[in-house]
């Protein structure tokens, strides 16, 4: 699509009610028209994309997602994008999602309950359909809130104390029994982890 120029962006925007007056018809039937509804006839139909074409009337995307009520946007929340493991896991969402038809939104919150927050609320403000949390505390009041007001939501190698809502994880269980177990095998015998902070939700 070519960008506008000045003098076209200055114009006032044609709206559906628009088109809709200037063809003698609802807005409804405008709307049923461009979306190739077969309940409108066909003369109607051929009248308003005609008028359509001519008037150079472009739909709000917008306005479209919302009647649809799907916005074909996800939302995904990592601690870093920069961390080699978030951005590995970004690109398979990504890539996953667009084979559906569906974009994605990426944040870092940096594992800050403000961030979370904020980032929360804009996304769901833009009307997406769903949000992947890779960055979650263990009794989260955000995720918390989504899960009690039925949000569509998944945590990624995140879970929550209560374990309530729909999680993937790792099993660090048997990844840590097998870690030590090759160790020890190598003939080491002081062993040493490091953790995250104990707040931080995390698979077990």
């Amino acid at each position: 699509m070519l960008p506008l120029t000045l003098a076209e962006e200055m114009k006032p925007k044609l709206t559906i009610r628009d088109v809709a007056r200037i063809a003698k018809v609802s807005h409804t039937t405008v709307s049923r028209a461009l979306n190739r509804d077969p309940s409108v006839h066909p003369e109607t139909a051929k009248r308003v994309l005609q008028i359509v074409k001519k008037t150079g009337y472009r739909p709000d995307p917008l306005a479209q997602r919302f009647a649809r009520k799907r916005s074909f946007l996800f939302g995904l929340m990592v601690s870093d994008i920069s961390n080699p493991f978030y951005a590995e896991l970004a690109r398979g969402i990504e890539d996953r999602a667009f084979e559906y038809g569906y974009h994605v939104i990426f944040c870092s919150c940096d594992d800050k309950s403000e961030k979370i927050k904020r980032y929360t609320h804009i996304m769901t403000e833009l009307g997406i359909d769903g949000l992947i949390f890779g960055s979650a505390r263990l009794n989260d009041p955000v995720v918390r809130g989504l899960l009690e007001d039925r949000f569509p939501f998944v945590l990624v190698n995140r879970k929550l104390r209560s374990e309530k809502g729909n999680y993937v994880v790792l099993d660090n269980i048997l990844g840590g029994y097998q870690l030590t177990r090759h160790l020890i095998e190598h003939g080491y015998r002081k062993i040493a982890i490091i953790t995250r902070a104990p707040q931080i939700s995390q698979p077990r």
